[in-house]
């Protein structure tokens, strides 16, 4: 069986269509608004000043610049082309900011690794350096961190001789839009979201193009059903969700959030007719480890989750906007092969409940609707350019988005899957093998 089933029929059925075509008769088709609850609806609309939002694009994860990584950036150009090409408002993105990262990787980087000439080596620059904060608990960018981070790039500035790779013209709108983004909200998301947005339409040349729409995920204002309240539903919940990916890994549809924002994973314990959820931070370093279990009854998850302690399962994200509120979500590789996993099964569960009309609303819910990547553009060595890279050496035009968006939609993602099993199952990619996917399907062009 193929690792990623529902991508490989997307791959088949629109083997013979252009990205664009796909774009525009798939991820972006008007259909039938379906939420199970018109209230939720109305409530998420107000995210964004109540217009009629059918669509978010959410398969990207939140950082320093939002699109810097290679998939991010090949999902928001992808979810972007009618707009990029032809003018009017960009896709929703509502990038997810909750994931823990453990490495030096987030919250903010940028990572240049892929630039310069043989003789020079660019490394990536973060601006916090090792960090376990989840995205969404992370300190707002100071302005002496942001100086920090700037030093290097003002030294390509002093010299440009040495650094020709780099438009200087684009690097000086990075380094101003970098400094006042440190007064551009109240908070580290607020903050990203603010940079990613207004340095958008500076990543294409000779193009009018929208500031991304952008509000992370966990910051959207939303309704949210808590199913484990229902004694029925937590039941069959438990015993249809237990091997689903982001339901219940680990954990029971819930995490625990550490006020030093670390996750950690919850069990349900049973006392008469009530039912708790517990745990603590595991991390042996974090001043709360191993003092007094962290318990909430499942009747006030709702409130807990409101007020931080709580982060919601990515089943339970995706219930409360995309089965709920009844918004399309676009997004990645593993998404549209979970969504129909849960799509699935909670249909069997309302079936089950006697809740025939939820089921039929739910089963025509659409769970394929792929904007993450394919990769936009390639190095020398097969390897996927990222955001930040395209950004400094100058930019993509027209001609080259027309180029790309005319490719059948089969060829990048075949020439993507190198990457794609590297992140998914930690394979060592064949970069050599991607280069000759591109140059034997007159891709050539990609490779920069």
């Amino acid at each position: 069986m193929s690792r990623f089933p529902e991508l490989m029929k997307l791959q088949k059925e629109f083997r013979n269509t252009t990205l664009l075509e796909y774009v525009n008769t798939h991820i972006l088709k008007e259909r039938e608004l379906l939420p199970l609850d018109m209230e939720a609806y109305e409530i998420f609309c107000k995210n964004f000043s109540q217009k009629h939002v059918r669509t978010i694009s959410t398969g990207s994860h939140m950082g320093f610049l939002q699109w810097e990584d290679a998939f991010d950036l090949g999902e928001n150009i992808l979810a972007n082309l009618p707009s990029l090409l032809n003018g009017g408002e960009s896709t929703i993105t509502a990038p997810c900011s909750r994931v823990s990262f453990k490495d030096a990787s987030r919250p903010g980087a940028i990572d240049l690794s892929g630039m310069g000439q043989n003789s020079i080596s660019l490394s990536r620059y973060t601006l916090r350096g090792q960090s376990k904060t989840t995205i969404n608990k992370a300190q707002m960018i100071t302005s002496e961190e942001m100086e920090n981070f700037l030093h290097s790039f003002y030294k390509f500035q002093k010299q440009p001789q040495m650094f020709k790779f780099i438009d200087q013209d684009k690097l000086t709108i990075f380094i101003a839009h970098a400094q006042e983004m440190v007064s551009r909200g109240q908070t580290f998301n607020e903050q990203s979201s603010w940079l990613s947005s207004q340095l958008w339409p500076h990543l294409f040349r000779d193009m009018k193009t929208s500031p991304l729409i952008m509000k992370p995920l966990e910051d959207l204002q939303i309704k949210r059903e808590n199913l484990l309240a229902n004694r029925e539903m937590r039941a069959l919940l438990e015993e249809h969700f237990k091997d689903s990916y982001g339901a219940m890994s680990s954990t029971y549809f819930y995490y625990g959030s550490c006020k030093c924002g670390i996750e950690f994973p919850l069990t349900k314990r049973e006392d008469g007719g009530l039912v708790f959820l517990e745990g603590n931070c595991q991390d042996k370093n974090c001043p709360h480890y191993g003092k007094e279990k962290y318990s909430v009854e499942v009747n006030d998850v709702i409130e807990e989750v409101k007020r931080g302690n709580l982060n919601e399962s990515l089943f339970m994200a995706f219930y409360n906007i995309w089965i709920l509120a009844g918004i399309d979500v676009l997004g990645g590789f593993n998404q549209v092969q979970y969504l129909k996993d849960f799509k699935d099964k909670l249909c069997i569960i309302f079936d089950r409940m006697g809740e025939r009309r939820k089921s039929e609303i739910v089963q025509n819910r659409a769970s394929n609707l792929l904007d993450l990547s394919p990769f936009i553009c390639f190095n020398q060595n097969g390897s996927p350019q990222n955001g930040a890279q395209i950004f400094l050496s100058g930019g993509l035009d027209k001609e080259y988005l027309e180029r790309f968006s005319s490719l059948k939609f089969s060829l990048p993602i075949e020439a993507s899957m190198q990457a794609i099993y590297s992140l998914f199952y930690g394979e060592t990619p064949d970069h050599a093998l991607t280069l000759k996917i591109l140059k034997d399907n007159n891709m050539g062009f990609m490779i920069k």
